[in-house]
């Protein structure tokens, strides 16, 4: 008699399980099937206004104007020197400390 019910409830489970199955395969199809869509949707708007154009352009000029902004204005020489600065003297100041303690 037990193992009759054991039987019965591993049926049961298994049941359940491909039932929990068959529902999350569902799921999946209708998210897979939605971001086609959504894919789908965005080449033809994409298409339609260019975006991805002009995205690439506009980050292309910006790029340019920075180096010229860089050339002229020689910022990025600037930071270095100044990060450079600020290593030697954290590095003088840490000295510092650390010969004032041990003395």
């Amino acid at each position: 008699m037990m193992t009759s019910s054991n039987t019965n409830t591993t049926a049961n489970d298994e049941g359940s399980n491909n039932t929990a199955s068959a529902r999350w395969s569902s799921i999946g199809a209708k998210v897979l099937a939605a971001g086609a869509f959504v894919s789908a949707k965005a080449k033809e708007i994409d298409e339609k206004h260019k975006i991805v154009d002009k995205t690439k352009n506009a980050c292309s000029a910006v790029a340019t104007k920075a180096k010229e902004v860089d050339e002229k204005h020689h910022i990025t020489e600037k930071t270095k020197a100044v990060c450079t600065t600020a290593a030697v003297k954290t590095k003088e100041g840490i000295d510092n400390i650390s010969k004032s303690i041990t003395k």
